[in-house]
C-alpha cells in the first residue's frame, strides 16, 4: 500500500482516504468496463433509492404527526440534495486520484514540492 498526497485536501484526511492498493494488478480493458459498468450501476441504484427510503420515512412521519406532504417533501429534498453532494465530491476525489497518478499530476506534485522545499530554505 502506498499513500499519495492530494493538494486541497487536510493533512488529516488525505493520509486516511488517500491509502491506494498499489498491489494489485490492473484490470484488462475488459475488466475495467465491467468494473466501470458496475459502480455506474450501484450509483444510480442509490441515487434512486435513498430518495425513495427518506420519502417513505417522511410519508410515515406525515401519517403519525397528521401533516399531508411536509414530511415526504422536506425528506426527499434532503436526500436528493445529500445524494448530489455526495456524487459531487466523489467525483472530484476520483479525479485528484486519476490526476495524482498521471504524468502531468506527478510533474506538478514535484514542483509544488519543490516550491515548498525554497520557500521553507529560507
Amino acid at each position: 500500500m502506498s499513500r499519495l498526497r492530494l493538494p486541497g485536501l487536510g493533512n488529516a484526511r488525505a493520509s486516511r482516504v488517500a491509502t491506494v492498493d498499489t498491489t494489485r494488478e490492473p484490470l484488462s480493458a475488459t475488466g475495467e468496463l465491467y468494473n466501470g459498468f458496475g459502480n455506474t450501476l450501484a450509483v444510480a441504484f442509490e441515487f434512486v433509492m435513498t430518495p425513495a427510503i427518506l420519502g417513505a420515512i417522511g410519508f410515515g412521519l406525515d401519517v403519525l404527526v397528521g401533516t399531508k406532504p411536509v414530511f415526504t417533501i422536506i425528506f426527499v429534498v434532503l436526500g436528493v440534495v445529500g445524494m448530489s453532494l455526495k456524487l459531487w465530491f466523489g467525483y472530484d476525489y476520483n479525479m485528484r486520484l486519476h490526476d495524482a497518478d498521471s504524468k502531468l499530476g506527478q510533474a506538478r506534485a514535484a514542483q509544488a514540492q519543490r516550491a515548498t522545499d525554497s520557500v521553507g530554505a529560507r
